[in-house]
Parts: structure tokens; sequence; C-alpha cells
């Protein structure tokens, strides 16, 4: 056997396409031979079919299939009846016409394949365009333009004579017309209308039967309605359970439960047993950590625990702070520092550039100038300097 790619040079004896009854499909019959012309005897081959476009611009239907040539070198095949690669051969729209089937083989029964030629079909197999015709779905859409006429004339309409749909006249055209309250329909009957005023509904003796929740019986002097039914001013209907009845319109709806009693509008207790408006006052007690009511329960407080930090005491259930102690003695001012020195009575506290200082309060401050000289809260002049000794006199 020659190689795949002396596959091209494979003489077909014949092939030929043969339509097909139902099911949709068409044999195709080859004889396969290699490049001398020696049939190719009892040897596997896979095929691959390809229905597409005439030019092969669009792929309906592929399809690959797996046989052995026969004592002859002969292969016959069926196809649509293959392994199924893209499409459904069943959707074919073999009536547009212009289709061709591609053939390709793989004489080593591979995927290797190779082109075997191309059939164009001239004529379309009308086997498979009639089934398709016969086969139409309730909801099938026909193109109008691709009916014939069967020799109908203008206005004429298909119309079903017992075996098929054949043009004819349209002769179920017809009019409506009114005259007075009778309504006619050409080539038919007609019908009195209600006149509109009392007694109209055509109902003849008839009444609507009812209840005590409507009023009227239904005619045109007697319309139905909702009964009164006992209801006053600003009532509304209400569902009691059983039936919409009239009731007052309080809103929400409250149901009584122990101890209440709901009349109306009008919400009572009665799980008091005596009237005392006081026995049910109590009082609380605490001892330890259990917490108790008066004629009631008690309850166990938590029991919480505290760890005294600097400056703080804790004794039994007492916190107190050890004032005594320098973290209470502050040792600053507004972040100034304080001096430690102990003041006088009547002293202030007086900054003295670094700290706040104790010092006598002298009200205003002075500051020496020429001829003058304060020691404390001494004020002295200088009478042994020159401005003293005066060299005038007025």
């Amino acid at each position: 056997m020659k190689h795949c790619t002396t596959l091209i040079s494979f003489l077909i004896l014949f092939t030929h396409l043969v339509s097909a009854q139902v099911p949709q499909s068409m044999q195709y019959q080859a004889v396969i031979r290699d490049a001398s012309g020696n049939p190719l005897l009892s040897a596997p081959v896979q095929f691959r079919f390809s229905v597409e476009s005439i030019g092969g611009v669009q792929l309906y239907y592929q399809e690959t299939q797996s046989t052995m040539t026969n004592a002859l070198g002969g292969i016959n095949l069926v196809i649509g009846s293959g392994n199924v690669v893209s499409g459904n051969f069943e959707n074919i729209d073999w009536k547009s016409g212009g289709v061709q089937i591609r053939v390709e083989m793989d004489p080593t029964g591979g995927n290797n394949f190779a082109p075997f030629g191309t059939n164009s079909m001239q004529s379309v197999p009308y086997a498979l365009y009639a089934l398709k015709a016969n086969s139409l779905d309730d909801d099938a859409v026909i193109d109008p333009g691709s009916i014939g006429s069967g020799g109908a004339t203008i206005g004429q309409v298909l119309i079903w004579n017992g075996n098929e749909w054949a043009p004819g006249d349209d002769t179920d055209q017809q009019t409506l017309s009114v005259n007075g309250n009778q309504l006619s329909i050409s080539n038919g009957n007609a019908v009195v209308l209600p006149s509109g005023s009392g007694g109209g509904d055509d109902w003849g003796d008839q009444t609507i039967e009812s209840n005590n929740t409507l009023d009227g019986d239904g005619t045109l002097n007697s319309p139905l309605k909702i009964a009164q039914q006992g209801a006053i001013n600003g009532e509304v209907l209400k569902w009691n359970g059983s039936l919409w009845a009239p009731d007052e319109d309080n809103g929400a709806t409250y149901t009584a439960g122990n101890g209440i009693n709901i009349n109306g509008s009008v919400i009572s207790n009665t799980g008091d047993a005596d009237a005392s408006p006081t026995n049910e006052i109590q009082t609380l007690s605490i001892n330890g950590n259990q917490l108790s009511l008066t004629n009631g329960g008690s309850v166990n407080l938590p029991n919480n625990t505290y760890t005294q930090g600097t400056g703080i005491t804790i004794g039994a259930n007492v916190i107190s702070a050890n004032n005594t102690q320098p973290l209470w003695n502050a040792n600053q001012l507004q972040s100034r520092n304080l001096s430690a020195s102990s003041p006088s009575s009547g002293q202030v506290l007086k900054w003295d550039g670094t700290a706040w200082s104790p010092g006598t309060d002298n009200g205003t401050s002075y500051n020496a100038g020429a001829g003058i000289s304060i020691a404390g809260n001494t004020i002295s002049a200088l009478n042994t300097n020159e401005l003293w000794n005066a060299n005038q006199l007025r």
C-alpha cells in the first residue's frame, strides 16, 4: 500500500449518490485502489463526509465512518448514519440547492484524512425534500412566495375541498348592521340588544340569589350593593372569623389575654383579686451580693473583684484614696513645677523664674530706678549720689 501522501492519486472506479427512502440517508459506493490501480482488498479505511455549500463556504453537516473494503476493494456506506462530528443531517436545507458532498479518506483507518473527491448535488435529493414537506409541524412557517398559484385568480383564497387545499372564492364575507336595538349579520341571524333603561338586563324573571349581606336583585332598577347590616357611621367591615361584619375602625386589633377584658374600645384589668391600689408596692433590699424584692424573689448580683492601684486602698467593699501620700501632693501647677519650700503665714505663690515658690504678698511689684534701692519690701533713696546734690532751686 502506498503512503497517505499518494492518496490523492487513488483511482475511483465508481462513486455515486443514490437518493434514499425514509429514514433520511444517502448511499455511497466506491472501489478503493492504490496508486498503481490495484484494489485495496480487505483493508481498514475511514471516511469523512461533509455536506456543505458549493465552494465549501458553509458546512451543514459532517460525519465519519470506518469500514473494511471487501474482496474486490469495494465499500458500501450510508451517509447520514455515521458518527456525527457537527450538524444534523435531518436539518439540511435541501430546497436551497447549491449543495456539495466532500469526501475524505484515510486508507489506514485512522484520522489522517486526505481529499477523495467532491460531488456537487446538481439536482436536489427530492425524496429528502419531499419528506420534509410531508412532515411539517402544525406551527411550521411556509413562505407564501414558494406556493404555486394552482390556477388561482386575484382575490381567491385556499379552501379545503375535502381532499386538498385548492383555490376558491371567499364566500364567508359577511357584514354587521344595526337597526334600533336589533343587531344583524348578513346571511345570518339577528339579536335584540338591551334597551339601556329599566329592566334592560334581558334576564327575564330571574334575579340574583344572595344573602343578607347584599341588597338589590341585579337589575337596572335594583342594582346590587352591600347591605347596611346594622352598621353605624364610621364603622368598617371586619372579618370576624366567619364573615365580614360591621365593626369599629380602631386600627390595630387586640386580643384579651390573662387578666384583661376588652369591651369595644375599653380595656380593663380583671386579674387584680382585690381593689387595693397599693398592695402591689414592694421594696428592694441587698445583703452582700443578693438583691431581694419583698413578696418576691431575689437574684445574686455579679461578684466583681477589684484590685487597688497606686494611691487607692480597698477594705471590704470600701474604696479609699490615700490622700496623704505624695501622689496627692501636686508638684506641678499648669505644667509648672511647685517649690517644696514650706510657706509662712500670709505668703502667696510667686513665680521665681523656674518654679512657683512661697513669697510675700506685697501687692504691686516695683523696680529700682535711678537713685532708688529696693531690698525686700524696703525702698531707700541713694542720697549720697549726685542726683541728690541739687545744683538748682526753682
